[in-house]
């Protein structure tokens, strides 16, 4: 997995990402640590506070919340 700083923690197990690498690419990450159930969902945003909306708003479209 790329390296990445955390931007935003939405629940215990969601968090929403910036890759180091890359300027505007982001990620929800759900459950990272935990071997057969992590998932990531990568998208990009103008900045972080435009990045915690998308991964709020994909979140609940997931069914996370």
């Amino acid at each position: 997995m790329r390296e990445y700083n955390v931007v935003a923690q939405i629940m215990e197990y969601l968090l929403v990402v910036k890759y180091v690498a890359e300027d505007n690419l982001y990620a929800l990450l759900f459950a990272p640590n935990v071997a057969g159930t992590a998932q990531t969902f990568e998208y990009e945003a103008k900045n972080d506070d435009d990045a915690i909306f998308k991964g709020a708003m994909m979140a609940k479209e997931k069914g996370f919340f």
